[in-house]
């Protein structure tokens, strides 16, 4: 009996991560479908250009259809149909975020020596 409940739970545990990253997956998706829609404040959209538009969106649209077609997926096929996608969308979204945050940082220097400029 006690040997069946380990099997159970070895089981159950590797039901359970293949939930978690499915989950994760769709997260990641949803996200870069937010992002591309402008959602939730989220301008990167406007800030692509046609072809890394597509870029995501193809990635978007792949990532929902193999999800679909792919229920019983293993977890290693999981992980590695995300870091597809990561692959396909980071840079494009690093690129654009990275130069958000130079601005940002742009604007807080210049802010930052206006008030050393008082001494």
């Amino acid at each position: 009996m006690i040997k069946e409940a380990e099997e159970f739970a070895d089981e159950d545990q590797k039901f359970k991560e293949r939930a978690d990253l499915r989950t994760s997956l769709l997260n990641y998706i949803r996200s870069m479908q937010s992002a591309v829609d402008g959602v939730d404040g989220n301008d990167l959209g406007q800030k692509l250009n046609e072809e890394e538009m597509r870029t995501i969106s193809g990635a978007v649209m792949d990532g929902l259809d193999w999800l679909a077609t792919n229920p019983d997926a293993e977890a290693d096929e999981i992980r590695e149909k995300q870091q597809e996608l990561e692959a396909s969308c980071s840079p494009i979204v690093a690129q654009h975020l990275g130069a958000a945050a130079e601005s940002e940082n742009a604007i807080g220097s210049s802010e930052e020596e206006d008030n050393h400029d008082e001494l």
